[in-house]
């Protein structure tokens, strides 16, 4: 049985197209990346990074199979606002033949065998990045190529320092309608906790119904542990009261401070990889509970305003957007909405923690108890109490 590689295709001619490529040899492997642009062949260098195990190519059928049946189940969800249909058939046709590992390869390397080899993709420093085996290979960006930076700060659309970020809220953010989010690995999507979970699980019956049937068991069990002044009065409200607690719902969080949000990218990083702030505008007032009682019955994103149920939502300045089903609706982001994407590159993220602490931004402030008040002061030790 021929043994089939993983390679690391460096292409001087054209940065952006490094990739990884599965081939026999190198040679095999450096004529994968010159078929696709017909020129340099030269400039490709190719790298060996690992044989592919048995296991993936003996059962490679099973496993192509069941990524493109994962597709499959997704596929409506993923093109809502695109007619689905034609990716629909023709992932249909993928399932009716049988594959062998010489029907797929030589080739670039899918999404679905970097899974299988425990590839880790992420964004370092403004770049593509991808970790294996403790080896990172990158893709430099757009931008880094055709329109070298003058200096490190000079990245477009990232975050060197609290004072950056602060001049890219005056000149592009003005206005109080605007919210703020703050993630800590920009390859993360911005989208809701059960959206994630329908994402990764695929729920076997409809979202909806299962929204349902979870939030009607969270307000079972969960009145014992409110207070008696801060029972919800409505379904809206109950579904902030689950997302703070951690249920997956279909709330999204956001603050109005935009150093909050800030302070959430950078809280909780390794410093591995790059975090990510988004702004947005939604264009259109808050949704009216009293006259749209039902979170689960809404076509399009909409915002709301929780009431202070808990000291934490009052504290963050705490605001959600709330998803619809997005297969379920074409005009789900209205074109009066706004959004803005900033990354933290992963060398700037210590620096930014230190200046939010310094400000005052940190846990104690934002998370009152006793455990974020430990939490802040160990980072301090870490730090050698440097302020």
């Amino acid at each position: 049985m021929e043994k089939w590689k993983l390679y690391w295709i460096n292409n001087k001619f054209d940065p952006i197209s490094n990739c990884f490529v599965i081939a026999g040899n190198m040679r095999s492997a450096r004529s994968v990346e010159y078929s696709q642009y017909g020129e340099g062949y030269s400039d490709i260098v190719g790298e060996f990074v690992c044989n592919i195990p048995e296991r993936v190519v003996s059962n490679v059928d099973s496993v192509y199979k069941k990524y493109i049946n994962y597709r499959l189940k997704r596929v409506k969800i993923d093109n809502y606002q695109e007619d689905w249909r034609e990716e629909e058939k023709f992932l249909k046709s993928i399932l009716r033949k049988k594959y062998t590992a010489k029907d797929l390869w030589p080739n670039f390397a899918d999404d679905w065998v970097l899974k299988e080899l425990g590839v880790d993709e992420y964004f370092l420093n403004g770049r593509q990045a991808f970790r294996l085996s403790e080896k990172i290979y990158t893709v430099p960006a757009v931008a880094e190529i055709y329109f070298p930076p003058v200096g490190r700060d000079s990245r477009e659309g990232m975050i060197g320092s609290v004072s950056e970020f602060s001049s890219f809220i005056r000149e592009r953010c003005g206005g109080a309608s605007w919210l703020y989010r703050g993630q800590r690995d920009a390859m993360w999507k911005l989208e809701s906790g059960v959206e994630r979970y329908n994402r990764k699980f695929i729920l076997s019956q409809k979202r909806v119904d299962v929204e349902r049937k979870i939030l009607s068991q969270f307000k079972l069990r969960a009145i014992p542990y409110l207070e008696v002044n801060r029972i919800p009065t409505n379904d809206w409200e109950w579904l902030s009261i689950a997302q703070h607690y951690g249920l997956p719902t279909r709330l999204l969080d956001w603050t109005r401070n935009p150093l909050f949000a800030l302070f959430f990218a950078v809280s909780n990083s390794n410093s591995d990889r790059d975090a990510v702030v988004y702004a947005y505008s939604h264009g259109r007032n808050p949704i009216d509970i009293s006259s749209r009682r039902d979170p689960m019955s809404i076509d399009k994103i909409e915002v709301f305003e929780p009431p202070h149920l808990s000291q934490r939502v009052a504290l963050q300045n705490s605001v959600f957007t709330a998803e619809p089903i997005f297969e379920n609706s074409k005009n789900s982001w209205q074109e009066q909405a706004k959004i803005i994407r900033w990354m933290v590159p992963a060398d700037s993220i210590n620096n930014i923690r230190r200046e939010l602490e310094a400000m005052g931004v940190d846990e104690s402030s934002l998370f009152p108890g006793l455990d974020a008040i430990c939490s802040s002061l160990r980072r301090r030790m870490e730090a050698g109490f440097e302020s």
